[in-house]
């Protein structure tokens, strides 16, 4: 008796197993993996405008212009909705309300100003150690000794 109910455990097991790796299987056909195909790849390779193909001057900056251009647009776009709520305002002659909102846009306009400018004061100064790394590269290819940058900024001090 017992072989009978253990043999049959087994064979339920069995095919529950099959079925299982069968739907697995199906499942991950029809569906992208949630995890990147290389997941040992470091981030700053998995961030747009980076990457072995984008590395240098050049690469950097056009992953500075797109982020660039996609903040832009975003802000257009959330200044142009409180415009347009402006307009409305105006239309039914609600002036604490259309007065609020110039408030709103103004404050967003300088809130953005202030970061476009803090953004680009750090990608300068990424842009301006890049180029001093690449100086001491190219010295201590020419067999000229170098002074590294943390010791210019020591110095600088």
């Amino acid at each position: 008796m017992k072989k009978v109910l253990v043999g049959t455990l087994v064979v339920v097991l069995t095919l529950a197993a099959i079925v299982w790796a069968a739907e697995e299987q199906k499942g991950a056909e029809g569906q992208k993996p949630n995890r990147p195909m290389r997941p040992n790849m470091p981030m700053r390779d998995r961030m747009p405008g980076s990457g072995p193909n984008m590395m240098g001057p050049g690469g950097m900056q056009q992953g500075f212009e797109t982020m660039m251009k996609q903040r832009q647009e975003e802000h257009a776009k959330s200044v142009g909705e409180l415009e347009e709520i402006k307009k409305i305002a105006e239309r039914e002659k609600a002036t604490k309300t259309v007065e609020a909102l110039q408030k709103m846009i103004d404050k967003k306009n300088e809130g953005f100003k202030k970061s476009i400018e803090e953004i680009e004061k750090r990608q300068k100064e990424r842009q301006e150690m890049f180029q001093k790394r690449q100086q001491e590269i190219e010295a201590r290819k020419a067999g000229q000794p170098a002074q590294p940058a943390t010791e210019e900024k020591k110095a600088e001090k």
